[in-house]
């Protein structure tokens, strides 16, 4: 069962993931974002930046897409999100409890994930390449400066690769609302008590 933590974070994650805010998440989405990003990055002229990059684009959706899309029609629900990511955290914990040498999906989508942040392929995520792939995310420009600044505890302007697996893995395990992979997708905001 997942956590009221978990449910405010994914659903700002599916906020994150839904692009043009018409409530589901989709292949446009994913292709409003890749051509964000390819602006941000400037890489609609280059041919081989621009297929790599939408090599990378096209592998999160259909990776998505197979784990989470119930219904088959090609749109993920709210509902869908959360039912997934309900059974495969259940199902994480108890294969991970089973065996060592258990795949987690939630490995490989990090591993994803990071490929989308470093452009540049040198293991590294810098401020410019996490601040692209969030502004064409609909995050603020002062929100992504925020979280940045949250996720470099070390202050060298970097993120590496194992660094962002852990900060992923953080965000979908994690039920404390200080850890850092909670900023990672820009951050999610609780509601007033007020």
């Amino acid at each position: 069962m997942l956590s009221d933590l978990q449910v405010e974070k994914f659903q700002s994650k599916f906020d994150f993931l839904d692009v043009d805010k018409n409530g589901v998440v989709e292949r446009a989405d994913f292709e409003k974002a890749l051509d964000r990003l390819a602006q941000e990055r400037g890489v609609q002229d280059d041919p081989g930046g621009l297929e790599r990059l939408t090599d990378r684009y096209n592998g999160m959706w259909r990776l998505l897409q197979r784990l989470c899309d119930a219904d088959g029609n090609g749109q993920i629900s709210l509902q869908e999100w959360l039912d997934y990511l309900n059974r495969a955290l259940e199902e994480d914990r108890r294969q991970r409890a089973q065996s060592s040498h258990y795949r987690s999906p939630f490995e490989e989508m990090a591993r994803h994930f990071f490929e989308l942040l470093d452009v540049r392929g040198n293991g590294v995520v810098s401020l410019e390449e996490y601040r692209a792939f969030c502004l064409a995310h609909g995050v603020e420009a002062g929100r992504v400066q925020e979280c940045f600044g949250k996720l470099d505890v070390n202050g060298d302007g970097r993120l590496g690769r194992d660094e962002v697996i852990d900060m992923v893995l953080e965000f979908y395990f994690s039920d404390d609302p200080a850890a850092l992979g909670n900023w990672l997708f820009g951050g999610y905001s609780r509601p007033s008590t007020n």
